[in-house]
């Protein structure tokens, strides 16, 4: 609680800070596109004030450091939101402007004139990470040179299906940079802008296809392995099967956390897929689903093996402000680049994951689909003593 309380009074201090109508800063780069209105959403480009631009966006860099929630505030609430109305079908003047912060892989020095002083308006989201401040665009120039790769003109002009675009994409940038081009219309033959929330989960879910597609030609895994990681109070259990590609999420929330009170019982959810692509969304477990089937994803192809995979997330109560669904990337990756525990047998393997994870077997077995399939497989019996 001590924690919470000087997290987010650090977000209120930003009332304090002193702003004017034109202000003058470098983007990260980064951009938001929000959801409300659509199609006619609010868009922008997030210009850090008075911290190092490039940090305020880098969760690869928040995890190497193992910094707090208290800490990732500071650099997120001191970006401010420049923020105009657009139609996700058409490109405006300021929309050019945005589109150059959008496109460079370098912070960008960036002039922005504001109709009214921005104020504190923080977002907490699921998917996205915090924002802090906003206010509503009269104009924006970008005042330097944006660092744009060749082939990201290539792609834009070739008009390029979004699937074989993110495909070129994937051999050279990170997730993160992917799902920033695909909000900003720039991939697909019928470009449009894209609502950051749902450009993550879809970035996320594409990629997961695409490496899928390699790693189901591999040979399954020969041992059963557990995988672990925490960060955040994010407790990471991932047990891998030596059999054909599954995958299943299970969330198990304990009171206290950002989305249960402390008075309320433990909450679990779960999705799961077999070996084909599964039919809809994955509405009990959202984003986080295909942001931990991204990480899997990316470890099987680099270890050229397929597996049958179960994440078992613990969200603890520590856990007291949602960051977006990268803490689920960067965790899952962090824990599958560790060395595993070879477990004698699935009992074994769960056995150690929920002690690693502080939950109770019943919480877990008794919520995951995949886990009561395995069990009734033949060829898996042995697993059982």
């Amino acid at each position: 609680d001590v924690e919470r309380s000087r997290g987010l009074g650090d977000v209120y201090k930003r009332q304090d800070l002193k702003l004017n109508r034109e202000f003058f800063g470098a983007s990260p780069p980064s951009i938001f596109v929000g959801r409300f209105g659509y199609p006619n959403v609010s868009v922008g480009p997030l210009v850090a004030y008075s911290v190092d631009s490039q940090l305020s966006d880098s969760p690869n860099y928040w995890i190497s450091k193992n910094l707090d929630i208290s800490n990732i505030l500071k650099y997120r609430t001191h970006l401010i939101g420049s923020v105009f109305k657009q139609n996700v079908k058409e490109r405006g003047k300021l929309w050019q402007e945005v589109s150059e912060i959008t496109l460079s892989t370098k912070p960008v020095d960036t002039e922005v004139k504001f109709k009214d002083v921005p104020k504190v308006r923080t977002i907490f989201d699921a998917y996205l990470a915090p924002l802090g401040l906003s206010g509503k665009v009269e104009k924006i120039k970008v005042v330097d040179n944006p660092k744009i790769p060749d082939i990201i003109y290539r792609i834009y002009e070739e008009r390029i299906d979004t699937e074989k675009s993110i495909a070129i994409l994937m051999k050279k940038f990170d997730i993160y940079y992917i799902s920033r081009l695909l909000s900003a219309g720039i991939l697909g033959i019928k470009k449009k802008i894209v609502p950051t929330r749902w450009s993550i989960t879809a970035a996320d879910s594409i990629a997961s296809d695409i490496v899928l597609q390699e790693v189901k030609k591999f040979e399954n895994i020969d041992d059963i392995m557990v995988y672990f990681n925490s960060y955040l109070d994010n407790r990471f259990a991932i047990i891998l099967l030596p059999s054909k590609w599954s995958f299943e999420l299970v969330e198990v929330y304990i009171p206290g956390c950002i989305w249960l009170n402390k008075n309320s019982t433990i909450h679990v959810v779960s999705d799961c897929e077999r070996y084909m692509k599964r039919d809809g969304y994955a509405k009990n477990t959202g984003g986080a689903y295909y942001a931990a089937r991204f990480s899997v994803a990316e470890h099987l192809l680099k270890i050229k093996r397929q597996a049958t995979v179960i994440v078992l997330r613990v969200v603890g109560e520590n856990y007291w402000a949602p960051l977006g669904v990268w803490v689920i990337i960067e965790s899952v990756k962090k824990a599958l680049s560790r060395k595993p525990y070879i477990a004698e047998s699935l009992n074994d393997a769960i056995n150690h994951a929920c002690e690693m994870c502080n939950v109770r077997k019943e919480v877990w077995i008794n919520s995951s689909k995949m886990l009561r399939e395995v069990k009734e497989q033949t060829k898996l019996v042995e697993w059982f003593p």
